[in-house]
């Protein structure tokens, strides 16, 4: 089939067109592509297609290239086209600010162009020049770094796009003097976000210091500011037209709810509410924003937060969110916008309904460059934003252009460098670009602190003390690991960002509040999440002791401040908080705590500090049994309430219980696993992630760890049915969309829990990650789901959405995303993933959900101890013919022998740096062999035992055998002598014959002599006289021709010559 420019290309190319037509090629040159245009840009005009189809091009058509830079165009194709290079430093961001000024020069709005001339021209600087662009960009180039490259004129008319939006809300003044201070505060607000934007805290204090130089005594349009304060910790209040300090808006926990959804308690911070607002300005002028910022800086919930806003203040607005990642293709970029487009006429579409529609572009950077350099895919997205379409690609349509309505833009991704992608420059532009950073120690302590106490609301005495705290430990503990606990190329995954700190609180509140009664059982609880949030991610034991031990030093100074503050409770109602810098501990508050107990005033809730350090913490949410009637009826299924186990022995005893009932109900796909401390304590923290809503989890560790069958019975004491797909030759993309469309209808609207298991051998296509990173993300796959079908499977949840969402709005849009959250709620991921090689980590940066979309739990090597129980596992099991002690030293020496095996492959490493891997599947496979070899070995034995004992018999018959013959030997043996005599007198005659006969046969050797000498003189001769006879044969056979050749006539003739000629005599002579 033609593809689009060669559709465009016969359809253009008609010599019955009057008119003249432009065929813009608006985007990057590669290589290959422009090389194949070179026929069309030379004298012959022609366009050669791969199926040889051959298109000339007509006088009525121009063809025109607009790109940014020619580094992949060949000279060939430079030379056979017209060059205008425009520099960005011709002409740079003053023609944009004049022709925004001109546009204020209305009657109602002369005044502020003026003001807005001289504020650009004192704070910003005039372009006189190449080098000559403005005070403040030369300040920027100098003493700033910026988190990504934006260009001047791109940050000029986001602060116009900026203005523009304040100023619609602004409660001007209407005398001139006090005009000119609001318009300069306004002014000064936008040029701070709009150019300082893209600055990190330590430049953001430069920034402000360097305006506030340039304002001179003008201190009216600055705001009143402390030493560390910054220009962006402000806002001009659109009332009073006065600068104010940023603040939060109030937030309540939903204390309505007995079990509230974690995931939906976005908490807005003062980062996201002045994010909101410069989104809110713009988005109401159809401008888009671009959120850039690193990992776990809220960029995604501040875009979820203004979307809530928007929708709740504007029905008419959709939204709907893409997540890039590297595998997407402009193809699919295309298809999942269509999508959610319906045709309002000709070749318009737009948002259902008559609406309009904000997309929100998450991971905006992520897809993959081509071999140029270029990514294709975003250059779709640029094209529809500049142009409003993209072209049609049915192959009746191909080549025209398809006008979208009604589309805004939203996007979001992380910062450039790092192995990390920018986005083109010609993209950027349509974007006000402002980067986010990461809120306060104090800020953060207000979102948990918040929900901790909305929490456990009512709680006083040491309780409370713990409760006021936990925060603020948290973040000094999550602070360590930032700091260090660094990414290395072996540790890549090493981003603790506050995505982690979120997943610690959302197991503290998961858990009911009823199981929690005391401070003592809160801080296990605390532990137990820090634990797993943070120390299973951790690749070695060495980064495990680091963080146990700064664990139990943070344990010890929460119990400290708690009962601190219990103790001053008495003189003050509120709790004292810990210091937010509080990142080093007082050595007396560790020496008191560590020797002491920490005990309440009146004992009733005392804390033992080294209990609680010393303790095996394990929360589980299976102990509870199914309710039966009395005839065996279930009539309650087993609530799943996450509470503390006394001991790891209970839980190993449930969990057996649980793979017994497992191996009744499957025999066929029966699980014999060991459950020794390490396999069960990874089976606990599957079942974690599995109990929670929307909860995934990552598994890395190499082939044989288990992960496949831990995941599966942790699957089952959960309550969820396992599901994986089965990969064949003719498995492909679309087998993959088929099975995953079964589990949302099965999730969503059956409400089944699912465990879909994902493993790193599954991966037949590496779209497949697209996939289950669109999983992982947004819960949303394109076109997985006719958008039809969807609305009326998502309406028939109607009951349960109104039951569970106080306030739910009825619309199609609302049940199609609870539709998507039950799925997310109920479908989880469980990815199992190696280690070993260049793919994994290959993989996570490709597809970033992988790892932020995921809590990670890294298998280690099995220790000793794990190794000598799977020995024991096996061998116990196995008929060996030894006494009892030597099968227990075999038991031991087998765990040995392979923990042996591993410490070389360390040591190897450590000397040639190269891996090499002993996996716990070729111990099993060690043990399988043994058992294997033993059993062939054994029998062996015992076939070569019973040939020896019936050899030992045939002896014993073989002697008496013996016995019976020498009898026999000595009549035989008189026999022998007898003929040996006859023997001795026939040889002596044969003797006296055999002489006689040499004498006969000497004489006729002899003769033969003779014989053979007369044969050879005749052999001679008879080869001589054929030599004369071949000489002499010729004339005869000339003669014998010739006497043939006389005919009687000739005879006749000689008989009637009287006298013959001499020459006729001579021949008859002869």
């Amino acid at each position: 089939l033609d593809g689009i420019f060669a559709s465009m290309w016969a359809k253009f190319n008609d010599r019955n067109r009057k008119d003249i037509q432009w065929i813009v090629c608006d985007g990057p040159v590669d290589a290959l592509w422009i090389e194949n245009l070179n026929t069309v840009l030379d004298d012959n005009k022609i366009l050669t297609l791969a199926n040889g189809d051959r298109i000339p091009m007509t006088d009525n058509v121009k063809l025109m290239f607009e790109v940014e830079d020619l580094r992949n165009a060949s000279p060939a194709t430079v030379s056979r086209a017209g060059i205008i290079y425009v520099s960005d430093s011709d002409l740079d961001w003053e023609p944009v600010l004049q022709s925004w000024l001109k546009k204020k020069n209305a009657p109602t709005t002369a005044s502020m162009s003026g003001v807005f001339a001289s504020c650009f021209h004192k704070y910003v600087g005039t372009c006189e020049g190449p080098k000559l662009y403005g005070h403040l960009f030369l300040f920027l180039l100098k003493s700033c770094k910026p988190v990504m490259s934006c260009s001047r004129v791109g940050m000029i008319e986001g602060c116009c796009n900026l203005l523009d939006g304040l100023l619609d809300i602004c409660d001007l003044a209407v005398t001139a003097d006090a005009l000119a201070i609001e318009l300069e505060r306004v002014f000064i607000y936008a040029l701070t976000w709009s150019v300082g934007g893209l600055l990190e805290i330590e430049d953001r204090i430069k920034f402000t210091h360097y305006i506030i130089t340039t304002a001179g005594n003008n201190k009216t349009a600055l705001p009143t500011m402390q030493e560390t304060d910054t220009l962006f910790e402000f806002k001009v209040n659109s009332d009073s037209m006065e600068w104010e300090r940023w603040v939060a808006p109030t937030w309540e926990y939903p204390s309505t709810v007995d079990d509230p959804d974690f995931s939906s308690m976005l908490v807005p911070t003062v980062e996201t509410t002045r994010a909101s607002y410069i989104l809110s300005n713009l988005h109401r002028k159809r401008k888009g924003a671009l959120m850039t910022g690193s990992s776990g800086t809220a960029k995604t919930s501040t875009a979820l937060m203004f979307f809530d806003s928007v929708q709740n203040t504007n029905e008419a607005m959709r939204i709907k969110k893409i997540c890039f990642s590297s595998a997407t293709t402009p193809f699919m970029t295309q298809i999942s916008i269509e999508s959610e487009l319906d045709k309002r006429g000709g070749k318009s579409f737009g948002p259902p309904g008559g609406k309009k529609m904000t997309f929100f572009m998450d991971d905006l950077s992520m897809p993959e460059k081509n071999g140029w350099g270029d990514q294709p895919t975003l250059e779709l997205v640029r094209q529809l934003i500049e142009t409003s379409g993209f072209c049609f690609l049915d192959k009746d349509k191909r080549g025209d252009l398809k006008i979208i309505e009604d589309l805004q833009y939203i996007a979001a991704m992380g910062h450039p460098g790092g192995g990390r992608q920018d986005i083109p420059n010609r993209l950027k532009r349509h974007f006000f670009v402002f980067n986010m950073i990461l809120p306060s120690s104090q800020a953060i302590n207000e979102i948990y602190g918040q929900m901790m106490m909305g929490r456990y609301k009512g709680v006083t005495s040491l309780f409370l003390g713990v409760v006021a705290n936990l925060p603020n430990v948290t973040v000094t503990l999550w602070n360590w690991m930032r700091t260090k606990m660094l990414p290395s190329p072996s540790k890549f995954h090493y981003t603790f960002t506050l995505r982690e700190l979120s997943r610690v609180f959302q197991g503290m509140l998961r858990t009911p509040r009823s199981s929690i009664t005391d401070a003592k059982s809160l801080v296990y609880l605390w532990r137990h999440e820090s634990e797993r949030v943070f120390c299973d991610k951790l690749t070695n034991m060495e980064d495990k002791q680091l963080f146990t031990s700064q664990l139990d030093a943070c344990t010890r100074e929460l119990v400290t401040v708690a009962s601190a503050a219990k103790a001053s409770q008495a003189a003050s109602s509120r709790p004292s908080v810990m210091s937010t810098n509080s990142t080093k501990f007082a050595k007396t508050n560790k020496k008191a705590a560590t020797a002491r107990n920490t005990d309440d005033l009146d004992g009733s809730d005392a804390i033992n500090v080294d209990d609680i350090v010393e303790k095996d913490i394990v929360f589980v949410d299976f102990m509870r049994d199914d309710e039966y009637d009395e005839d065996g009826v279930l009539v309650n299924e087993a609530p799943k309430v996450f509470e503390l186990v006394d001991s790891i022995d209970i839980a190993r005893n449930r969990v057996q219980m649980f793979m017994h009932h497992y191996n009744e109900q499957f025999p066929s796909r029966s699980l014999n696993i060991i459950l020794f401390d390490d396999a069960l304590r990874h089976l606990l923290r599957i079942s974690r992630c599995l109990g929670m809503p929307k909860g995934c989890i990552l598994l890395v560790g190499v082939g044989g760890s288990g992960k496949q069958s831990l995941t599966k019975l942790a699957s089952y004491c959960a309550g969820c049915t396992t599901f994986q797909i089965t990969v064949t030759k003719t498995y492909n993309m679309n087998s993959l969309l088929d099975d995953i469309r079964v589990l949302y209808k099965t999730c969503g609207h059956k409400g089944e829990r699912i465990t879909f298991l994902f493993t790193e051998g599954e991966i037949k296509d590496e779209g497949f990650l697209e996939v289950i990173n669109s999983i992982l993300t947004t819960g949303e796959v394109p076109n997985l789901i006719p958008k039809d079908e969807l609305v009326i499977m998502a309406s028939e949840l109607r009951p349960l959405a109104v039951k569970q969402i106080p306030n739910f709005v009825e619309t199609p849009d609302n049940f199609v995303k609870f539709f998507i959250d039950r799925v997310r709620s109920n479908l989880h991921v469980v990815l199992c993933m190696s280690p070993v090689g260049s793919k994994f980590p290959e993989r996570a940066r490709k597809f970033p959900g992988i790892i932020a979309g995921c809590t990670i739990d890294w298998f280690l090597p099995w220790p000793k101890e794990a190794l000598i129980a799977v020995s024991q596992g096996y061998i116990s099991r196995m008929d060996l013919d030894c006494l009892p002690k030597v099968k227990e030293e075999l038991i031991v020496h087998m765990g040995l022998v392979h923990k042996t095996v591993v410490d070389s492959c360390e040591e190897y490493f450590l000397k040639m740096r190269r891996h090499v891997y002993q996996t716990p599947k070729s111990f099993l496979q060690f043990l399988s062999d043994y058992g294997t070899m033993y059993k062939v070995k054994a029998a062996e034995i015992v076939t070569k035992a019973s040939r020896v004992e019936i050899g030992l018999e045939k002896l014993k018959a073989g002697a008496k055998d013996v016995e019976k013959m020498k009898i026999v030997l000595a009549e035989e043996e008189i026999k022998l002598q007898q003929s040996e005599a006859a023997t001795n007198v026939m040889l002596s005659k044969l003797e006296i014959s055999s002489m006689e006969a040499k004498k006969e046969a000497d004489a006729v050797a002899k003769i033969k002599e003779v014989c053979q000498a007369d044969a050879k003189r005749i052999a001679g001769e008879k080869g001589d006289a054929e030599e004369d006879l071949a000489k002499a044969q010729p004339f005869l056979d000339e003669a014998e021709r010739a006497v043939g050749s006389i005919k009687p006539n000739d005879l006749n003739e000689l008989k009637k010559l009287g006298k013959p000629s001499d020459i006729i005599k001579l021949i008859f002579d002869c």
